[in-house]
Order: C-alpha cells, then sequence, then structure tokens
C-alpha cells in the first residue's frame, strides 16, 4: 500500500510539471547591450575619476554633501559690480592684462615657452574676485584647501573657466555694440563723458546699451589693442608703413646679391676668359703691325704661322676645350621688392578708402547735428516773435480799456 501511495504521488507531481510547462511559454532571449567603445585617454579619465570618487568616500559622510557645492556653484554675472570688478582686476595687473589681452606686436610666452598658461591668470582672477565673498567665497576656499591634488586642479579648472567664459561673453557683446553705436562714439572714452541732458540719437542708444553693458567704455578700450580685432597695420592712415620687414628680412635677398648670383661666372665655377681674348686694337695691330705696313714676326710667331706663308705641320692632338664669353644675363628684378611695394600700394588704397568712409560718415553727422540746431533755432525765434506779438496786443488792449476809463 505504501508504494503504490508514493507511485501515484511521483505521478501526480509530473503530470502537473507537465502541464505547467505547456501553460507557461518559452522565456524569450533579452537582447545583449552594445558595449560602449571609448578611447584609451577616456577609460585613464573614468579610472581616475572613480579612484577620486572612492577616496572621496573614505575620508567621511560629510564630504559627499559638500563635493558638488564647489564644482556646481553658478555665478551671477547680472551682478554689474562683478563684472566691473572683473575688468578692474585685469586693467590693474600689467601681467594679467598682457597673458589675456596682449598689446600688438608683443609675443607672449605660453606653457609651451616656459611662462605661465592662461588658467593660471584666470584662477587669480577667481581668488582677486570671490575671496571673502558673500556668497562664493566659501565655495572658492573649498576649492583652495583641498588636499587632493586631482580633485584640487578639477574645481580649479572650472572655476577658471567661469572666468574666462565670462570675458569671452563680455567681448561678444562689447563688439556687437561698437558696430550699434558707430563712429558717433569713437572720441569718448567713459560714461560720464555724455551729457544725458540732451537728447539725440547717440544718447538714445547709449541709454539702451547702458541698462545691459554699463562697463562698455572700459571693455572697449581693454580690447582695443588686440591684434586679432583691430589690425595694427591699418590703424592710422598719416603714418607710413615699414616695408623692410618684407624686404630685410632672414630670407630676402639684396640687389647685389642677386646681380652676383645671375650675372657672375664665378657663381657656376666658370673662369672670365675675357682677359685672355685680344682686344680689337691689339687684332688690328697683330696683323698690320706697328707701322701699318710690316706685321710684327713675334705676334706671327704666337699666332702659329710663319712669314713665308708656310703652314708647319703638326701632330694629331686631342680636342682642345673651347674658350667662349659667357653671355651676360639681365639681372632679373626683385620679386619679392616687387610684391612689398604691390602690397603697400594696396594697403594705401584701402586706408584711403577708409578714410573718405570715415570722413563720409563724419559729414553726415555734421550736416545732421547742424540741421537739428537751424530747426531748434527756427523754433525758438517762431516762439519769441508770437510772444512779442502776444505782447503789444496786450499793450493795445490795455491802452484802449485805459482810454475807455477816462
Amino acid at each position: 500500500m505504501g508504494n503504490t501511495d508514493k507511485e501515484k504521488k511521483k505521478k501526480s507531481a509530473k503530470h502537473q510539471s507537465a502541464v505547467a510547462a505547456k501553460a507557461k511559454p518559452p522565456a524569450k532571449a533579452k537582447p545583449r547591450r552594445a558595449r560602449k567603445l571609448t578611447s584609451k585617454a577616456a577609460s585613464r579619465k573614468n579610472h581616475m575619476q572613480d579612484d577620486t570618487d572612492s577616496s572621496d568616500e573614505g575620508e567621511g559622510g560629510d564630504d559627499g554633501e559638500d563635493r558638488g557645492d564647489v564644482l556646481q556653484e553658478d555665478i551671477d554675472w547680472k551682478d554689474v559690480a562683478l563684472s566691473e570688478a572683473l575688468i578692474s582686476a585685469i586693467t590693474n595687473d600689467p601681467m594679467i592684462k598682457q597673458a589675456l589681452f596682449p598689446s600688438p606686436g608683443s609675443n607672449v610666452s605660453g606653457s609651451k615657452g616656459g611662462g605661465k598658461p592662461k588658467t593660471d591668470f584666470h584662477w587669480q582672477l577667481c581668488q582677486i574676485l570671490f575671496t571673502n565673498h558673500e556668497t562664493y567665497g566659501l565655495a572658492l576656499c573649498k576649492a583652495e584647501e583641498c588636499t587632493i591634488v586631482k580633485k584640487r586642479a578639477a574645481w580649479k579648472r572650472t572655476w577658471g573657466i567661469k572666468i574666462k567664459n565670462r570675458l569671452k561673453k563680455m567681448g561678444t557683446i562689447t563688439n556687437g555694440h561698437k558696430k550699434t553705436m558707430g563712429e558717433t562714439g569713437a572720441g569718448i572714452t567713459r560714461a560720464d563723458e555724455i551729457d544725458m541732458t540732451k537728447e539725440n540719437h547717440f544718447t538714445n542708444k547709449w541709454a539702451v546699451i547702458q541698462e545691459t553693458c554699463p562697463w562698455f567704455f572700459e571693455m572697449r578700450e581693454l580690447i582695443g589693442e588686440r591684434p586679432n580685432i583691430v589690425p595694427s597695420s591699418l590703424g592710422n592712415g598719416n603714418s607710413g608703413m615699414d616695408m623692410s620687414t618684407f624686404t630685410d628680412g632672414p630670407g630676402a635677398a639684396s640687389e647685389e646679391e642677386e646681380e652676383e648670383a645671375v650675372g657672375s661666372p664665378t657663381q657656376w665655377g666658370i673662369e672670365n676668359d675675357e682677359s685672355e681674348l685680344p682686344s680689337d686694337d691689339e687684332a688690328d695691330e697683330g696683323e698690320d703691325g706697328e707701322d701699318g705696313g710690316k706685321p710684327d714676326k713675334g705676334k706671327g710667331k704666337e699666332k702659329g704661322f710663319t712669314m713665308n706663308g708656310e703652314v708647319p705641320k703638326l701632330g694629331r692632338t686631342g680636342a682642345m676645350p673651347g674658350k667662349s664669353k659667357l653671355a651676360t644675363r639681365p639681372a632679373k628684378e626683385n620679386k619679392k621688392k616687387r610684391k612689398a611695394d604691390e602690397f603697400a600700394d594696396i594697403a594705401e588704397a584701402e586706408e584711403l578708402t577708409r578714410q573718405r568712409q570715415l570722413e563720409l560718415a563724419r559729414a553726415k553727422v555734421e550736416a545732421k547735428q547742424a540741421t537739428k540746431q537751424a530747426e531748434y533755432a527756427y523754433k525758438m525765434q517762431k516762439m519769441l516773435d508770437k510772444k512779442e506779438r502776444r505782447q503789444e496786443k496786450n499793450e493795445e488792449r490795455a491802452e484802449k480799456m485805459r482810454f475807455l476809463r477816462l
């Protein structure tokens, strides 16, 4: 009995498992994700980042809360005082100004030339602006006091990028407003020089620009001498151009050197045989003699013939190299000098065109101002005349009333 019960239980268990297998559909294989291909540099950077994060977590639980405060601190550049302080920090330090805004003709030594990279000067500006600052002083202090080298370098780079992006945006805004204001504000260097009591086209433009860019004149003066923004060679039409850089450089050849290279036969290893050849006068003397009647015996022997006309018998000799006079070629023109002259002519023509455009724009502005002044004077005169006529009418009316009372 016991065996039969066990067999029945086994059969029922097998039957249930078979039914369950039929009811359940076969499980589909999950698609495998493709591995993301990364370069060696990217994988090394991720590995370094993982090491930095693990070392940060090992220091303590509070460090995880402060980790994002330094890296993700957003600076409110809408604060005008911050932008003005940034410009003042650059202009007050000659080294920072020369590194970030080099003057024309200077050769700034970067990190590859042994000097400081621009990132160091960006970090220096961060320290000047945000040390002991109410909002950003604590975050900057955490970056300065960080003892982990990689983490501190990453934070310094992040703060420097904020300064770099702000300077780039300020330069873009200033260049856009320079086109808007045109040439009318070329002689103004400060906002205090603008008389806002007068209402004209220039003051209306400055009123709009002042709301968003009150540091326009300071930033324009800072970037006004940059070679990549203002070409230094066409700055003033009255000053002459120094063309020695095109003709007197190490690669330029002088006219004497070119003449020697082209016309001198010794340059090519050929001797000048002009001294060995007899002149026309000597040839005539050799034929006619000194007195014109008898030929010279000595010279006749040198020429290889006798007086009686007999030709000496000579043995067979090898061919002798002929001596010929090298034809003199005309000296080639200095191509570099000619190109430099063409460039100078083009530069002068462009500068003359630019000066004419400036004169035309100045004449238009002066004509508009003269027209406005004439209109204003006409209106004022008209008002005075009207006031005088009204006064005369009042006086006549007063006299009539006085006469009627009498």
